[in-house]
């Protein structure tokens, strides 16, 4: 079972362990020993200094230190349902499999986010990922992002009209 240090106890930081735990780490049995970390970002501010995405983010990792950080004011803004919330662990995952265990991230931002959105989606989290980007745009928190967060959505959809969802996991 994938062990995540909840540090804030969040509850679907539990809920996402029992549901999925045992599929990524069968999967990656090395992020046993990782260490994950869950937390609040005021928390950890030490932790966020060198996070892989826009600090507005409900959620942002930081691959170097196997944490994933959740910006409470970002998250409050958007109204994410439990799914949501899950689906975007599991891309924050995918940033620390992708630069920690399979060392292939690559330079491209857009790239770089495409990658980690195919984690949630082979969970069977699509449809609650392209919800959580377009919540997320009608937020309005990341606005420089909101185009990309637009591409990304598209890509889904197309990759679910053609099946082509791999399962990565």
């Amino acid at each position: 079972m994938m062990i995540f240090k909840n540090i804030n106890n969040l509850s679907v930081v539990d809920y996402f362990v029992a549901k999925y735990g045992d599929i990524i780490v069968n999967k990656y049995p090395q992020l046993e020993n990782l260490g994950i970390k869950t937390c609040i970002d005021t928390q950890a501010k030490g932790w966020l200094k060198e996070v892989d995405n826009d600090k507005n983010s409900p959620y942002m990792s930081n691959p170097a230190c196997n944490v994933i950080f959740k910006h409470e004011d970002s998250f409050n803004k958007c109204g994410f349902i439990a799914e949501e919330e899950m689906a975007m662990i599991a891309h924050e995952l995918g940033h620390i499999i992708i630069a920690r265990i399979l060392k292939q991230e690559t330079e491209n931002p857009f790239q770089k986010e495409c990658q980690a959105d195919d984690y949630p989606i082979s969970l069977g989290l699509a449809d609650a990922m392209k919800s959580a980007l377009n919540k997320m745009i009608k937020a309005n928190i990341c606005p420089e992002n909101n185009d990309g967060m637009k591409k990304r959505i598209v890509r889904i959809c197309e990759m679910q009209a053609s099946s082509q969802i791999n399962s990565i996991l």
